[in-house]
């Protein structure tokens, strides 16, 4: 099991214990049992949006296509300036 130490502003503290001791009753292990379960829900919820494209493009090259055409640089000068921001 993995320990992680968190800190909370104190109205945040206050309400999360509050709402623990009325929903589980007080004590370490309901503090416990309620922080392990809003990180699971918090993990689930954002796996979800990480691993699965809300948006799913037929086409994802030419949806590219014509992004940069108010760019007035070539293809090879912005390969060199981005070069040259990758040596900062």
């Amino acid at each position: 099991m993995r320990v992680l130490k968190i800190r909370l502003n104190d109205e945040l503290g206050k309400r999360f214990l509050k709402v623990v001791a009325r929903v589980y009753g007080p004590g370490e292990a309901q503090i416990e049992r309620a922080a392990e379960e809003a990180i699971r829900l918090w993990v689930a919820k954002y796996e979800k949006a990480i691993y699965e494209p809300s948006v799913v493009l037929k086409d994802p090259i030419g949806s590219l296509k014509g992004l940069l055409k108010h760019v007035r640089k070539t293809g090879v000068e912005l390969q060199h300036e981005a070069r040259l921001l990758r040596e900062r």
